[in-house]
C-alpha cells in the first residue's frame, strides 16, 4: 500500500456561480456536527463570487477544519453554493470520497490537519496545505472493502449514541416526579403514618410565621394571593394534602440586579452575580457567574445562601421557570435580575420538595401559560405569576419521605445515565482504534484479518457497562 500526498488524488474546484442571485441555488453551510447543510444565513445581494458545490465534492471552512468542520455533498440536497471563503475540492478516480471523509474525520486525519495547518493563535488549512497531507492509499477494491466494514461499525456506534436512550432516562425522571407530586410514591408511607398533621394546618403555621415577621418589620406585607378555583386543579390529591398557591408556602421572593460585569467567573474573594445557567434542572452551578465591578455596592439582602431555592425568570422556554436548591456554595455571589429566590420558612417546608414540584412537567404546564415573549428563544415570567402557580402541598413529614424516595430513584437514573455515557465513550474510542487500523499500513493488515463479526463484537463488549 503506497503513501501518497492528497494533492495527487484531489482536485481543487473554483467554479464561481457568476450571477448575483446565485442562480436561485441553495446556500450551503458546513459544521463539525452536521457536515454540509442548507444554511439559514440571510442571502446577500451579490452572490456572484460564491462557489458551486456538486454531489461527491467536499467543502470546508479553512478556519475551522481543525475541529472537524468539513462536509461532503452526499445527495442533491447538499448541492448549491458555498461561501467564497470556503475550500472546495473533488476526488479523482484513485480515491473514493467516502474513504477520504472517514480519514479526515478520524483522529489520525485531524492530527494530520493540525500538523499541516498554518497560524499560531488560529489555525488555517488552505488547499495547498491540505494537498501536502499524506495518506496510505490502497487500490479501489480494497477501499470498498474497508468502507463496507467501517459503515457496519459506524452503524453500531450510532445505535449506542442514539439520543433516544437519553430521552428515555429524561422521561423516567419525569415519571418519578409525577408520581411524587401525586402522592403515589408514598402510598405505603401514609398507611404507616395515619396521624400526621394535615397540610392545611401546615399552611396555617406558615401564615402565622409570615405575619410574625411582617409585624417585626423583617419582611414586607404582600398583596393577598387569589384562592384556588376548581378549574385550576389538574388532579385529585391524597387525604391530608391540599392545593395552594406557591406563594402560600413562602415567606417572600426577591431578585437582584445585573450591572455591567466582566465576563468571567469570580476568583478568590471577588464578588459575582449569578447567570441564568447557574440554575440547572435540580442542581446549582456556582461557577456560572460574572464578576461584579470593584466599586459595585453589595446589597447584603441579595447574597445567595445555602438552602435558598432559585428559579429562572427569563431565557429560552425550556430553561425559564426551572428550579434548584443551593446545597453548598464557596463563592461570594448575589442574585441577578433574571434569577428569583424563593425564601421558605425553615422547618415548615422541605425545599427539595418544592424544587421537585417546580421541575415536574405537570407544574411547569401550569407555569408556562403565564410566560410572555415573542418566541421560545426568549420568554419571561414575573415573580407574581410564579407565586400564583397552583401546587399540591403534602404534610411536612410526608414531604421529607417523598424527597428521600425521589433522591433514591434519581440516583438510579444518574447511574443509568453514567452507563450510557460510558458505553458511548467506549464505543467511540474503539471506533477510532478501528479507523487507525484501517488507515495505517501495518495495522491495516490486522484490520483486514478480523472478520466484521469480530470487530462488531469488540465494540459491543467495550460498550457494555462495567
Amino acid at each position: 500500500m503506497n503513501k501518497v500526498k492528497l494533492g495527487t488524488v484531489l482536485k481543487e474546484e473554483k467554479t464561481k456561480i457568476g450571477n448575483p442571485d446565485g442562480n436561485g441555488l441553495d446556500l450551503i453551510g458546513v459544521s463539525n456536527d452536521f457536515g454540509l447543510h442548507t444554511s439559514r444565513a440571510q442571502r446577500i445581494d451579490d452572490l456572484s463570487r460564491y462557489q458551486l458545490i456538486k454531489i461527491g465534492w467536499f467543502a470546508y471552512n479553512p478556519m475551522r477544519i481543525n475541529v472537524g468542520s468539513i462536509g461532503i455533498a452526499e445527495s442533491k440536497e447538499h448541492e448549491g453554493i458555498v461561501s467564497p471563503d470556503y475550500v472546495v475540492f473533488s476526488c479523482t478516480e484513485k480515491i473514493l470520497p467516502e474513504y477520504l471523509f472517514y480519514f479526515l474525520k478520524s483522529d489520525l486525519g485531524l492530527e494530520a490537519i493540525n500538523r499541516n495547518a498554518s497560524g499560531t493563535v488560529r489555525k488555517r488549512l488552505y488547499y495547498s496545505d491540505l494537498a501536502r497531507i499524506e495518506i496510505y492509499l490502497p487500490e479501489i477494491e480494497k477501499q470498498i472493502e474497508i468502507l463496507e466494514s467501517l459503515n457496519k461499525i459506524e452503524k453500531i456506534v450510532s445505535q449506542l449514541q442514539n439520543p433516544l436512550r437519553k430521552k428515555g432516562i429524561d422521561q423516567l425522571k419525569q415519571s418519578i416526579l409525577q408520581e411524587a407530586i401525586q402522592g403515589k410514591l408514598t402510598e405505603d408511607w401514609r398507611k404507616q403514618h395515619p396521624d400526621m398533621e394535615p397540610a392545611s394546618e401546615l399552611l396555617k403555621r406558615i401564615k402565622a410565621e409570615k405575619a410574625k415577621l411582617i409585624k417585626e418589620g423583617k419582611i414586607k406585607k404582600e398583596k393577598p394571593l387569589p384562592p384556588i378555583t376548581e378549574n385550576e386543579i389538574p388532579f385529585e390529591l391524597p387525604e391530608g394534602w391540599v392545593w395552594c398557591r406557591l406563594g402560600d408556602t413562602l415567606l417572600y421572593s426577591d431578585s437582584g440586579k445585573s450591572p455591567n460585569c466582566e465576563k468571567r467567573p469570580v476568583l478568590n474573594n471577588e464578588w459575582g452575580v449569578l447567570t441564568t445557567t447557574s440554575v440547572q434542572l435540580g442542581f446549582f452551578d456556582e461557577t456560572a457567574n460574572k464578576v461584579l465591578p470593584p466599586k459595585f455596592k453589595i446589597n447584603t439582602t441579595q447574597i445567595v445562601e445555602i438552602e435558598d431555592i432559585l428559579i429562572t425568570r427569563a431565557g429560552p422556554l425550556n430553561r425559564t421557570g426551572i428550579a434548584c436548591k443551593i446545597n453548598s456554595i464557596s463563592r461570594n455571589l448575589i442574585l441577578s435580575d433574571k434569577t428569583i429566590r424563593l425564601k421558605h420558612a425553615k422547618d415548615l417546608i422541605d425545599p427539595d420538595f418544592l424544587v421537585s414540584l417546580l421541575n415536574s412537567n405537570e407544574i411547569r404546564s401550569l407555569l408556562i401559560p403565564n410566560m410572555t415573549g415573542m418566541a421560545e428563544s426568549q420568554v419571561n415570567i414575573s415573580q407574581r405569576n410564579i407565586k400564583e402557580t397552583p401546587i399540591p402541598l403534602a404534610p411536612l413529614e410526608e414531604q421529607k419521605a417523598i424527597v428521600q424516595k425521589v433522591e433514591t430513584l434519581m440516583e438510579k437514573c444518574r447511574a443509568l445515565e453514567a452507563e450510557i455515557i460510558q458505553s458511548e465513550q467506549h464505543a467511540q474510542m474503539l471506533m477510532q482504534a478501528v479507523l487507525k487500523e484501517a488507515f495505517e499500513p501495518k495495522k491495516e493488515e490486522a484490520f483486514a484479518a478480523k472478520t466484521n463479526y469480530k470487530i462488531e463484537e469488540e465494540i459491543k463488549v467495550a460498550a457494555e457497562p462495567k
